[in-house]
């Protein structure tokens, strides 16, 4: 096969999509079996590089083409992110960096079980940033004084920085920011989570082949 194969719907158009993509890998048959498959016109067109696909799975298998590298980049940051706080003692480092290697992986062989455990860690970092938010704002909003003064029982007069409102608005947007960040983030991982085939389409592409 070439390393872009041609893949034909039902209406004869016709899309260019990588030999790795899921749809193409569940749709393609040695030629040498012996079992028949409909998603196979004849040989020739297995030959030729020319595989047929149920039409209503064309769009998530372009999708997948289209978002693969994104995703993989996504999850190289989240690795190599969790790796240099592996080297500052973040002990979880580790655990997180093993999950993004999960998410890696998942667009390489395409196992739905890899990614969910990526989005489950998406998830719980989107609900890590939120309550750091909600901390911010709390935190900011019960603050009575600033750069305040007082005197102990010896008349020493001393000075302290309880928490500076001058830093509040900075603080505030950064954490937004990095909040709406990891709500893309996470909206993105559960899209492609979604275009991967599921279990009845797996079947329906397969037949009852072996894979």
């Amino acid at each position: 096969m070439l390393f872009r194969s041609r893949v034909v719907t039902t209406d004869r158009n016709s899309f260019f999509l990588n030999k790795n993509n899921p749809y193409i890998e569940l749709s393609t048959v040695d030629p040498d079996e012996s079992i028949s498959n409909n998603l196979i016109n004849n040989q020739s067109d297995y030959e030729s590089g020319v595989i047929v696909i149920p039409s209503q799975l064309i769009d998530k298998a372009i999708q997948i083409d289209k978002y693969s590298c994104s995703i993989r980049f996504i999850c190289l940051v989240d690795l190599f992110t969790n790796l240099f706080y592996i080297f500052f003692g973040y002990i979880l480092g580790i655990i997180f960096g093993v999950i993004s290697l999960f998410g890696y992986y998942s667009t390489i062989y395409h196992k739905k079980s890899f990614l969910f455990c990526y989005l489950l860690y998406q998830y719980l970092q989107l609900l890590a940033k939120s309550v750091n938010l909600s901390l911010v704002i709390t935190v900011y909003s019960n603050s009575d004084y600033t750069n305040s003064t007082y005197t102990n029982m010896t008349n020493n007069t001393n000075s302290y920085e309880y928490l500076d409102k001058n830093e509040f608005i900075p603080t505030l947007i950064v954490s937004i920011i990095i909040l709406l960040c990891q709500i893309y983030v996470t909206w993105f991982i559960q899209m492609y989570y979604q275009l991967l085939p599921t279990n009845d389409e797996i079947r329906s592409l397969t037949g009852n082949r072996r894979i």
